[in-house]
């Protein structure tokens, strides 16, 4: 059960701008977990190729990017879409709807800001948090994963 303490925010629109941290590395080292809130972050200058040295970026994107790259992610559905045409659009929802069940976003305040960020970050809502099940969670961390590798 949600708790009444939590607000109801509206799930993300195609148009909604958002800022993903990025971390690039050369070979392995530790998790990253707290530093991708407080490392300064450079500006992603190009966006057709990677960044050129270490470190964390802040590209900004679009929800609709978001999805687009949700979609595209894995095997190719285009053939499938000619053969059986209901099967690859169950698979298209079931690719895409995780994210919208339990991803939202928030303004946040970098401590470090970047002169064109979006000030927007993808978030876990509330019924990720109060109403989810593992398998369910492990399977949104699995598809964001795969949509961000895209």
């Amino acid at each position: 059960m949600i708790p009444a303490h939590v607000n109801d925010a509206p799930p993300p629109v195609y148009a909604d701008i958002l800022d993903i941290p990025v971390l690039f590395r050369d070979g392995p080292a530790r998790r990253p977990y707290p530093q991708w809130r407080t490392a300064p972050h450079a500006p992603w200058d190009t966006a057709a190729t990677f960044p050129t040295s270490d470190g964390w970026y802040a590209p900004t994107t679009t929800w609709r990017e978001t999805i687009k790259a949700a979609t595209e992610v894995g095997r190719d559905v285009t053939p499938n879409l000619q053969q059986v045409p209901q099967l690859a659009r169950g698979e298209l929802v079931a690719r895409v709807s995780p994210l919208y069940a339990y991803l939202g976003l928030h303004d946040v305040t970098p401590k470090h800001p970047l002169p064109h960020s979006a000030g927007r970050r993808l978030t876990l809502n509330a019924v990720y948090e109060y109403g989810t099940e593992r398998t369910a969670k492990n399977a949104l961390g699995y598809r964001l994963g795969m949509t961000m590798a895209e």
